[in-house]
C-alpha cells in the first residue's frame, strides 16, 4: 500500500536536474529498463549515472551542481531551487 507522501520542492530540483542532464547528454539519467518497475527501482536504489560519463566536459561547478540536485536523499539536494540555480551561475 503507498503512503500518503507530500512532494517537496526538492522533487522540483530533482525534475529540473534530470531535465537538464538530459538536455546536456541526450541520455537518461538510469540506464534503459524493459519495464516501469525497473526503473523505479533504480531510482529508489542507485545513484544516477554521472553527468560526466556522459556529457562533454563541463566547468565545475555545473556538474556538481547537477550531481547534488540529484541525489536520492532530499535532504542532501539544495535547501530550494534558488540555492540551485545560484550555484549554477556562480
Amino acid at each position: 500500500m503507498l503512503t500518503n507522501k507530500v512532494s517537496r520542492p526538492t522533487a522540483d530540483q530533482y525534475s529540473a536536474a534530470a531535465t537538464i542532464y538530459h538536455l546536456l547528454t541526450g541520455s537518461r539519467i538510469y540506464e534503459p529498463s524493459n519495464s516501469t518497475a525497473e526503473v523505479l527501482t533504480k531510482i529508489l536504489t542507485t545513484e544516477p549515472i554521472p553527468l560526466r560519463e556522459n556529457a562533454t566536459p563541463l566547468a565545475e561547478p555545473f556538474g556538481s551542481v547537477i550531481c547534488k540536485a540529484l541525489t536520492r536523499d532530499p535532504e542532501k539536494r539544495f535547501p530550494n531551487i534558488r540555492a540551485m540555480r545560484q550555484s549554477l551561475i556562480v
